[in-house]
């Protein structure tokens, strides 16, 4: 059976040769001017081929040169009726004009013409009258010309032919299309004209649409292609130019199910590309990866699909097979525009920001006024903390694409960070109100209401976000965030819950979650612990390190906090005694918009390295590259961790210390650098870590320049009116028990009043909602004086109206006892079992106050109460309280440092 099949093929190839060289002979002969053996040569080959234009069209030349009109005119309906050059719309004008053609040369004109071949067509035309000639002949006059390159000669002919000849609406067809292509007004009248003559010709309707589509009349574009497919379903190019042209209406679902019909037509067109395109703007990303997918797999459309391939796998999560897609698009296409755009997206996923702005540009300079590239440059621009630059992208975008909600989302979120609050809400608002269906708009809506103390419109937003996209994880995100801004920490628990839900993998929403439930005073300490040990995959070990210590020791921290923040206020005196202990001290910031603390770490630091928009990777490769021996992680759970980075075990010996005060979970994480008040013995079964208990503390405050003079209690001064209390901490740790207890005390010393200062505490909403909270156990609001964030010279300031500072639980104050203390107020503290419930403990006892701190709610409002029962002794305490601080280990830069150099060296050599 094989050998017959050969055998069989074999015979059909030797049949298409002997035909192949029959045509040559015959075309020879031609040449030779031997006419009548190019005829017969060229007749059998089109009787054996028939419909193929190329024999044809040799035997019509021969015809021609022997004077046999009869057998011309019986070939020139035979070429009409074949696959030529001529385009599609142009065939009736051919047909037409053939019809009613006396003239022999003119049949040869338009055999010419079918094969394609327009300047034999115009050469012959010479040999036709020129004196008035009939409608047919100016109309294939005009089709050569159109055809060589001459469209205003080719007007002139068909407006001659429509003159005699107006009813002829492939005539008009003809004008419309040569009045299209030199964007003469005319080209619409035209086409109408023909479709009023002829209402059920598709070629005429498809004419007309691509009139309607060059002037944007896109809905008048679908309305002729709808009509064209009714009269002619089968017409590929027809679903083609209406998947356009839907796609340009914004009808990403009708121009998907276009291509699905063109590809169904046409298997493997290079439009499958296009297909998934759609699908992705069309918000169905998972589609769109099944469609990229299919796409690939054909030639004609791989290099299209690649970029789509890349941005749906992005979109749905696949980080690492993103990068690759998107790396082997500009391998391929290099110049096209979308590939770039594709890998400025998949570096932007992988925390790369520096090459999604690289890649971003590169798109910008082959597509100076695309859109998309406007966009991408503008995203990673915001993100690498240049704020400025990405508004200019976002306004250039928008002014391509006015009222564009996505343009007008970011360049509001790009000036809600730089705290821009009115503009920001301006244009976020007018996104959400264009597209109520955006949810990125929405949650950029909510986290700059929240930014400018506007909370309840937050959770408005965020709330309007979660209808439209219920398992959109970054809005359950911020609704937790909104739930902390007033208090609400089971509301906050429960949100992130489901946004943990929504994205299991993401290692930053899970951090959300722990560092929230720090805060929550229903959880255990054990069971908190237990909630820190379920690390997501995405932040386990990676294998270990080789160690080759350098001399001095290099010490690394990460942080993206080097600027005024507390980890900013609690390193800056250590840095230079480290150093003179013989240390190289290498500060990795992850600072989008630093600021003046910012420039003086960066001075401190022995070397300094910016590493914002720098994937987890390439920041590995960079620590690597300088040696460093111990990298020190100063964030933990907090905004804007590096935990990935330290998952891939990028020194030989890595350690948390004061941004956090729990483990963070992570098996790459060799120690924890704490103390024993804060981690007392016992508790080492909470950590995945080892303990490095720190013998005077783990803090050490550099007090900023800016913080006035203490002054005497203003109870003093206000004479039988009443103590002030105070605190200035994160509005989240003030839960319902503290607020028991706080109400307590208040009762317990009449006249006295609580101050209390929280950024979120500017949205009046958020202040009546405490009040009524207050309310409930009958405290007067007119005791409470509730504040917003009015900056930190102002907050400082603030102290001097406070007599003593009242600390949270189970969550401490950090920062804000630290400022409390220095600003000569005393701190009553509640001591709790968890490690964010002994900061407090541990400070005051560092200043030889530990009396103030409480292990009982009774007892803290006892202690609370004797600080101001006795107001010369209160005085006398606030008076020295500065000088006892100065002298304590909190501030003592240099036991700090001897402390840090023990627990290096003892670091490095337990993990040798």
């Amino acid at each position: 059976m094989e050998s017959g099949n050969q055998a069989s093929g074999t015979g059909r190839d030797n049949d298409a040769q002997r035909l192949e060289r029959q045509l040559v002979q015959a075309v020879q002969a031609l040449k030779g001017g031997r006419s009548s053996i190019a005829v017969s040569l060229a007749a059998g080959v089109v009787s054996a081929r028939p419909g193929h234009p190329q024999p044809l069209y040799v035997m019509a030349q021969a015809c021609a040169q022997a004077r046999d009109w009869m057998r011309l005119r019986s070939v020139a309906p035979l070429i009409a009726r074949a696959e030529g050059a001529v385009p599609p719309a142009l065939r009736p004008v051919l047909s037409m004009a053939l019809a009613g053609a006396p003239d022999p040369t003119l049949t040869m004109v338009a055999a010419a013409l079918q094969v394609g071949d327009a300047a034999t067509a115009v050469a012959m035309m010479r040999g036709i009258p020129a004196a008035a000639p009939a409608a047919d002949t100016s109309l294939i006059q005009a089709l050569a010309l159109l055809m060589a390159g001459r469209p205003e000669a080719a007007m002139l002919r068909v407006r001659h032919a429509l003159a005699l000849l107006p009813g002829a609406a492939c005539g008009w067809q003809l004008l419309g299309t040569i009045a299209r292509g030199l964007r003469h007004p005319d080209a619409g009248r035209a086409v109408e004209r023909a479709c009023r003559i002829a209402p059920d010709d598709p070629l005429a309707c498809v004419v007309l649409a691509a009139v309607r589509l060059d002037a944007g009349r896109f809905g008048a574009a679908v309305s002729c292609l709808r009509r064209a497919l009714v009269l002619s379903p089968a017409d590929a190019d027809s679903w083609l130019n209406l998947a356009t042209a839907l796609r340009a209406c914004g009808d990403h679902a009708g121009a998907a199910g276009a291509y699905r019909r063109l590809l169904a037509l046409r298997p493997g067109h290079a439009q499958a590309a296009d297909l998934a395109a759609t699908l992705f703007a069309a918000g169905r990303p998972d589609a769109a990866l099944e469609a990229a997918k299919a796409a690939c797999r054909s030639p004609a459309a791989l290099p299209r699909a690649l970029p789509v391939l890349a941005l749906a796998l992005a979109e749905t999560g696949r980080h690492r097979p993103s990068m690759a897609a998107a790396r082997l698009a500009v391998a391929v296409s290099p110049g096209m525009p979308l590939c770039w755009l594709a890998l400025s997206r998949a570096c932007r996923a992988t925390g790369d920001l520096n090459g999604a702005a690289a890649a971003a540009r590169r798109a910008r300079r082959l597509a100076p006024f695309d859109r998309d590239a406007l966009v991408a440059l503008g995203v990673a621009l915001d993100g690498l903390g240049r704020a400025k630059a990405a508004r200019d992208c976002f306004s250039h975008a928008l002014a391509l694409t006015p009222a564009e909600p996505t343009i007008l989302s970011n360049l509001g979120a790009a000036f809600a960070a730089d705290r821009r609050a009115e503009p920001a809400l301006r244009w976020l608002r007018r996104a959400v109100r264009l597209d109520p269906g955006n949810v990125e708009a929405a949650n950029n809506l909510a986290l700059a209401c929240k930014l400018s103390a506007r909370v309840a419109a937050a959770g408005r937003a965020v709330r309007h976000a979660i209808a439209h996209a219920p398992a959109d994880a970054r809005s359950w995100s911020h609704l937790a965030a909104v739930r902390l801004a007033v208090a609400d920490v089971a509301g906050a628990v429960a949100a992130y819950r489901r946004a943990v839900v929504s994205a299991p993998e993401d290692h930053r929403l899970h951090g959300n979650l722990l560092l929230c439930l720090n805060y929550d005073p229903d959880i255990t300490d054990d069971a908190l612990a237990a909630e820190h040990r379920r690390t997501p995959a995405a932040v386990l070990a990676a294998s270990r390190f080789a160690r080759t210590r350098q001399a001095p020791l290099r010490i690394g921290f990460v942080s993206p906090d080097l600027r005024r923040h507390p980890v900013g206020y609690l390193l800056r005196a250590v840095l230079e005694p480290l150093a003179r202990r013989g240390f190289a001290t290498i500060g990795y910031a992850d600072c989008p918009r630093p600021d003046d603390l910012t420039a003086e770490l960066e001075a401190r630091f022995t070397h300094w390295r910016d590493s914002t928009g720098e994937s987890d990777p390439d920041l590995a490769a960079r620590i690597a590259a300088d040696g460093v021996d111990i990298l020190i992680d100063l964030a933990g759970h907090t905004a804007g961790n590096r935990l990935g980075l330290f998952a891939r075990r990028a020194a030989p010996v890595q350690a948390s210390w004061i941004g956090y005060s729990h483990t963070t979970g992570l098996p790459a994480m060799d120690f924890v650098i704490t103390d024993a008040d804060t981690s007392p013995p016992g508790t080492e079964g909470w950590y995945t870590e080892r303990l490095v208990r720190l013998p005077r503390g783990r803090f050490c405050y550099g007090p900023p320049d800016e913080a006035p003079d203490p002054g005497p209690p203003p109870m003093l001064a206000t004479a039988g009116v009443g103590a002030t209390f105070g605190s200035f901490n994160n509005l989240a740790k003030v839960n319902d028990e503290v607020v028991a207890v706080w109400s307590a005390l208040l009762q317990a010393c009449p006249g006295a009043r609580l101050l209390l200062i929280w950024e979120s505490l500017g949205d009046p909403v958020v202040a009546d909602g405490l009040r009524r909270r207050f309310a409930a156990h009958g405290v007067d609001p007119s005791r409470l004086d509730l504040r917003g964030y009015a900056g930190h010279a102002a907050l400082l300031r603030a102290y001097g109206e406070v007599d003593v500072g009242l600390d949270p639980f189970p969550f401490c104050g950090g920062l804000s006892t630290l400022e409390s203390l220095w600003m000569g107020v005393p701190v009553v503290s509640l001591a709790a079992g968890r490690p964010a419930g002994r900061q407090g403990l541990q400070m005051l006892r560092a200043i030889g106050r530990a009396e103030w701190v409480a292990t009982e709610p009774a007892g803290y409002v006892a202690k609370a109460r004797s600080l101001v029962a006795d107001p010369a002794l209160l005085a006398a305490e606030r008076a020295g309280l500065r000088a006892r601080m100065a002298a304590s280990s909190l501030c003592d830069a240099e036991g700090m440092a001897d402390q840090l150099a023990e627990a290096f060296h003892r670091m490095w050599r337990d993990t040798a």
